[in-house]
């Protein structure tokens, strides 16, 4: 298989580096001696040049990078995955050449039309941090979600349960037949199906002095369309797949050590993570809301060609209002899938690997 050209020209760069710090080494030696200040000079010219070469080297390695994920194919896939669960539709107005003509647009909880950004402007935004998201990226976060915020957490769990009904009815191998979406809340109440639901629930939430603070969906996407970001109305992730190999347990562990967890723990030690900056483990990530697991789900079972794993997943990135309920969602082959708030204190103990984190790019 031939080499793509995001390849041949890191591997170009790389070629230009070898004799540019060639020259670095001979100059630094000579000038360690010399009193001459041409010789001084030399080391930070052949500095400037080497350093400039290595970082444009490491940007081009970053792209590649992108390419060894499939990112573009990734992109395809999730426009896919949006239109087949009808959580977004084609934008006629704005089809062009650019992303295969598709850019797809939500219809938001504010009655607003809301665009999907294409993926040059995905990974133009990858690009301005890539260092950082290289890092995520070496972390497993190694999976783009494109996840429609602006639609109300109601209106997308109601797309969930249609979209799973009419895979069901087509034997998709991840999802048997069996399968049944049950929406359960303490005393069996679903919150999730009354009417305003959205605005029960808070977003970016963190734990402090067993406090749940954050705002609601409606003050969020008012902000976005006063600040016209160029995400607005989407969250545009990395989260890690649901392999469980035995790197990501081991990454877990290293993070997170403690067996059992409080909500309130979890969110107050991300959020200590990002004031500490940089190399601390849960650095530029955040707790996985309800809306994300949901988009996440509906990719695994276009992936997967075996049924999906058992699984269960706390997502503190969302509570409700008041009484600070978390989503709890549980995936059970065996015969259902439960979404449900969790009612239990904020102090009540999880198993630490339930909990879930994204990366926004």
């Amino acid at each position: 298989m031939s080499d793509s050209n995001t390849c041949l020209n890191a591997r170009a760069l790389l070629a230009e580096i070898e004799p540019l710090k060639k020259r670095f080494d001979l100059a630094y030696e000579r000038g360690r001696t010399s009193v001459n200040s041409l010789d001084k000079e030399e080391v930070r010219i052949a500095s400037v040049l080497f350093n400039e070469k290595v970082g444009i080297f490491n940007h081009a390695l970053f792209f590649w990078r992108l390419e060894q994920m499939q990112i573009a194919e990734q992109y395809a896939s999730q426009v896919a995955v949006l239109k087949e669960a009808k959580f977004a539709y084609d934008s006629l107005a704005f089809r062009g050449p650019e992303e295969g003509g598709d850019r797809l647009h939500v219809n938001g909880i504010d009655a607003q039309k809301y665009t999907l950004p294409t993926l040059s402007e995905i990974i133009s935004h990858m690009g301005e941090r890539s260092s950082f998201i290289r890092s995520k990226i070496e972390q497993g976060f190694t999976r783009l979600l494109l996840v429609p915020f602006a639609l109300s957490s109601g209106v997308t769990l109601t797309l969930l349960k249609n979209h799973v009904a009419r895979v069901q009815k087509q034997h998709v191998p991840a999802f048997p037949h069996r399968m049944q979406v049950v929406v359960v809340t303490e005393g069996g109440k679903s919150h999730l199906y009354e009417s305003g639901f959205q605005s029960k629930l808070i977003y970016n939430s963190r734990g402090q002095e067993n406090e749940y603070i954050g705002r609601t969906k409606e003050g969020l996407i008012a902000d976005v369309r006063t600040t016209k970001t160029w995400d607005a109305g989407w969250r545009i992730l990395l989260v890690r797949p649901d392999a469980a190999d035995k790197k990501k347990r081991d990454w877990d562990f290293e993070r997170m050590p403690q067996q059992k967890l409080s909500t309130n723990q979890f969110l107050a030690r991300v959020h200590v993570d990002q004031e500490l900056g940089e190399g601390s483990p849960y650095y530029g990530e955040e707790a996985m809301i309800l809306e994300d697991w949901m988009v996440d789900l509906c990719t695994n079972i276009k992936e997967a060609d075996s049924p999906l794993a058992d699984r269960e997943a706390i997502l503190p990135g969302s509570h409700s209002m008041g009484d600070g309920a978390v989503p709890r969602v549980h995936l059970k082959t065996a015969g259902f899938m439960s979404i449900g708030l969790d009612h239990a204190s904020p102090e009540t103990a999880y198993d630490a690997k339930k909990f879930c984190t994204v990366v926004r790019i």
